[in-house]
């Protein structure tokens, strides 16, 4: 897998299903279904934008969620470890979209997120 141009993101039910709920949660905040998940993707997109062209998906959004974006994340599966799972496919999925070609690259046995390269 590494050095692999990505097209989609994997897991793709469980993003949707994660994105359904976070939608879910922003309708009844917010009255806007997309409110939360644009701002977790400006978040991310704002990130990126600041890196040298590498992101490792597990330092996007920092030790502390509370106070950003990334809390809608946390509080929709209700798990530390699901969130930084759906975490990823945010990030996988906002690079994808980007008007720049990003390769995967996966370190097999080291915990912590995924790193990707700008190519």
């Amino acid at each position: 897998m590494n050095g692999r141009l990505m097209h989609a993101p994997w897991h793709p039910d469980d993003f949707a299903s994660w994105r359904a709920q976070i939608a879910q949660d922003s309708q009844a905040a917010t009255g806007n279904t997309r409110a939360f998940e644009d701002a977790i993707r400006n978040a991310i997109s704002s990130y990126i934008d600041q890196q040298n062209g590498w992101v490792t998906s597990s330092y996007v959004a920092g030790k502390n969620w509370t106070t950003t974006p990334f809390h809608h994340i946390q509080d929709s599966p209700g798990d530390r470890s699901l969130a930084s799972q759906c975490l990823g496919l945010f990030v996988c999925d906002v690079l994808i979209n980007r008007n720049e070609e990003w390769e995967i690259m996966v370190h097999k046995g080291e915990p912590g997120g995924t790193d990707y390269r700008r190519r």
